[in-house]
């Protein structure tokens, strides 16, 4: 690639995979990157460190979010506008993957090319597990990879190590206090604690701005976690 090109096109996604193999200097190389130098270095480095030097986790959020062009179309907005509804940039990012992940599920079912399928199945799972690399509270992130081996690449061992996953990051953001949580997910929290007030409160949203609802779930008498826990019974019976 050109100097031109690396200053004024976009980042190939491959790069990820020749860039340095410990997370400093990839963190390093990732600053000089188009798009990403444009984020402030903290918001990077609490990302990297949540991988606790798994150098395949970082890479992959790199590699997919550049893959379907996520830093430059979402992630600079939450990076300029670090307070918004979330609290931190990080967690916007999280939410970001969240959905790309969801809709990348939703394509499998009408996709017939065998290696078409194996990229959406590979890259569900980098941005569901990318989200939780984001936000280690991104709950549907983590419901999002137990239905994917759960339900569409049927892979029984990994299904229910997410659904485990999924009930001890509930359970840990029901015991953190309020003033440790970012504002997101002190909603999300209250939601688990008083699950009828929040129905109430979604169905206020989606009679009065169904737009603020766009990518996120239908809010049903059923809890995530009753899906995770009849999803682990199905598993368990097989």
């Amino acid at each position: 690639m050109g100097i031109i090109q690396r200053l004024f096109g976009r980042p190939d996604p491959k790069d990820v995979f020749r860039m340095p193999t410990n997370p400093e200097g990839f963190l390093g190389s990732l600053r000089r990157r188009k798009f990403w130098r444009q984020i402030d270095v903290p918001i990077l480095e609490s990302i990297v460190q949540n991988a606790h030097g798994e150098m395949e986790l970082i890479r992959n959020f790199v590699f997919v979010s550049e893959q379907y062009r996520l830093v430059e179309k979402n992630f600079l907005a939450f990076a300029a506008n670090p307070e918004l509804i979330f609290g931190s940039p990080a967690v916007g990012f999280g939410l970001t993957l969240y959905r790309l992940g969801s809709d990348l599920c939703k394509q499998v079912y009408s996709v017939r090319d065998p290696e078409q399928i194996g990229f959406i199945h590979l890259s569900a799972d980098m941005a569901f597990t990318s989200a939780v690399l984001c936000d280690p509270r991104q709950l549907e992130a983590y419901a999002g990879m137990a239905f994917l081996y759960g339900d569409i690449f049927l892979n029984k061992k990994v299904a229910l190590e997410w659904c485990s996953k999924y009930k001890d990051a509930e359970d840990d953001l029901r015991c953190t206090p309020d003033e440790q949580l970012a504002v997101f997910h002190r909603a999300t929290k209250q939601g688990l604690l008083n699950p009828d007030e929040d129905k109430q409160t979604w169905e206020e949203i989606a009679k009065y701005a169904p737009h603020l609802l766009e990518g996120q779930p239908l809010v049903d008498d059923r809890t995530l976690r009753d899906e995770i826990e009849d999803l682990e019974r199905r598993l368990v019976s097989m």
